[in-house]
């Protein structure tokens, strides 16, 4: 699914919904394939052994930035 809310405009590419990611995908269906087929396989990493900490802000961005990893954007929250 595309992104249509105006303040998360500087986070996709040009002329897109598509969020910024590190693999440069600027379509959104086969970003969302290649999103899904990764942030799968590392849920399932981080169940396996995920590391207790305190609940925390800090520790719900850590988790986000783990989990969606191919996202620029991911675990981080300047603007928000």
């Amino acid at each position: 699914m595309g992104y249509s809310v105006d303040f998360i405009s500087f986070d996709c590419y040009s002329d897109t919904t598509v969020l910024i990611n590190k693999f440069g995908i600027r379509d959104e269906e086969k970003s969302n394939e290649v999103e899904g087929v990764i942030t799968s396989a590392r849920y399932t990493k981080w169940l396996s052994a995920p590391e207790v900490k305190d609940f925390d802000f800090a520790y719900y961005k850590e988790i986000h930035r783990f989990l969606l990893s191919v996202k620029e954007v991911a675990g981080f929250n300047e603007r928000f």
